[in-house]
């Protein structure tokens, strides 16, 4: 017991005391614990599956499911460039200038 502070009540010192003669199991941190590869959603159409290229991508769609949405479609790469661009300088994208002659 530290220094200070309330004691326990009985019915606490007791539970302490079962749980010791229990053997004490304390769960192990989350940080610690084995890597566990999650079982992926069901999702309800075949296009669906199709759009998902990843399998973090079945968790984001499976969530637009419940939430009655569904994944916008995929963007071609020069708009996928320039958004990336603008999210991670906050600038439009430069055009590429040809180093051929």
């Amino acid at each position: 017991m530290p220094p200070e502070g309330k004691p326990l009540s009985a019915t606490e010192a007791e539970k302490i005391k079962a749980w010791i003669e229990a053997g004490a199991e304390w769960p192990v941190h989350w940080a610690y614990q084995e890597l566990a590869e999650p079982d992926l959603p069901e999702l309800n159409s075949p296009e669906l599956e199709e759009w998902c290229q990843t399998p973090i991508d079945y968790f984001i769609v499976a969530r637009l499911q419940e939430a009655g949405l569904s994944p916008s479609p995929l963007t071609d790469r020069v708009t996928l460039i320039r958004r990336v661009t603008y999210d991670l300088t906050g600038l439009p994208p430069h055009p590429l200038k040809s180093t051929s002659t």
